[in-house]
């Protein structure tokens, strides 16, 4: 809701949802939801929404150790295959489901692109995030204290994609026998094999806590008055606060951004209640 309140021509665009086969039922109940709030609301234009289950997966990714992402793959893994889904599409952008909009999308579909994708730089290194789990990160990634991008939110041009076949150079990564998640698969594509389009901070802000802001918004020193208050897009990269225990001081700080004025703020969706 978050996404379609920001939009200033929410008609013009179609929102595709990527649900695991077993929650196709409970993800239309959702989309019925969001339709009804938002006309409650007085926003009779609203961007058509598509739900797409999950597509098996044409390779298995070596988790090994990775225990924390075990279980994950077919979920995880689906931001590779935006061209397979959207087959008929030139512009995507993708959006993990942990993010929050301050403003309108628009100017990531306007954007002029040199490679294939656009993303903001996490300024993490390889081997910040990646040293303790790879064994030949040396060999794999000159430097590996060169910084990668976050995948949360990623600009795609889908024609450039498919030109230049990266959904079979991901499947090939994805053969190695070191352990890879797609957000690794995706940073050795485009920083180590080809390059990407740097996005402005501002179009995925992930240093934020799960409550605070904007006083107690970051989760380092930075100041809270800088980048967080430009901000597009928040995104929770860590632990999710809809799902702790102050879940409601949460909601009660962040709920204007999709609550749509004059909807009925008590009403739940059921789906919301168990679809992840």
């Amino acid at each position: 809701q978050s996404l379609s309140l920001h939009l200033a021509a929410p008609e013009l665009y179609v929102l595709h949802l990527i649900v695991p086969q077993a929650d196709l039922q409970q993800a239309s109940e959702l989309v019925n939801c969001f339709k009804r709030k938002l006309q409650q609301g007085g926003h009779p234009l609203l961007p058509l929404v598509q739900i797409h289950g999950i597509r098996p997966m044409s390779f298995t990714p070596n988790y090994r150790n990775r225990h924390d992402l075990q279980g994950h793959a077919d979920v995880t893994f689906a931001r590779c295959f935006i061209p397979e889904y959207l087959q008929n599409v030139s512009r995507a952008v993708y959006l993990d489901t942990d993010t929050l909009f301050m403003g309108d999308i628009a100017p990531l579909f306007e954007m002029q692109l040199q490679t294939p994708l656009a993303a903001v730089p996490e300024q993490t290194s390889f081997k910040q995030l990646y040293g303790k789990w790879l064994s030949n990160l040396a060999e794999d990634v000159p430097p590996t204290d060169q910084s990668i991008f976050n995948d949360g939110v990623m600009v795609l041009d889908l024609d450039k994609w498919r030109a230049d076949n990266i959904t079979s150079d991901l499947q090939d990564l994805a053969q190695s026998e070191e352990p890879v998640d797609e957000q690794l698969l995706l940073n050795l594509e485009f920083q180590v094999r080809k390059t990407f389009d740097p996005l402005p901070a501002e179009w995925n802000i992930f240093r934020v806590r799960s409550v605070g802001w904007p006083d107690l918004g970051w989760s380092d020193d930075l100041p809270p008055d800088s980048e967080i208050l430009q901000a597009r897009i928040l995104h929770w990269t860590g632990a999710k606060p809809w799902n702790m225990n102050h879940k409601q001081q949460w909601i009660e700080q962040y709920q204007h951004l999709w609550e749509a004025p004059g909807a009925d703020s008590g009403a739940t969706c059921e789906a919301t209640k168990t679809l992840s």
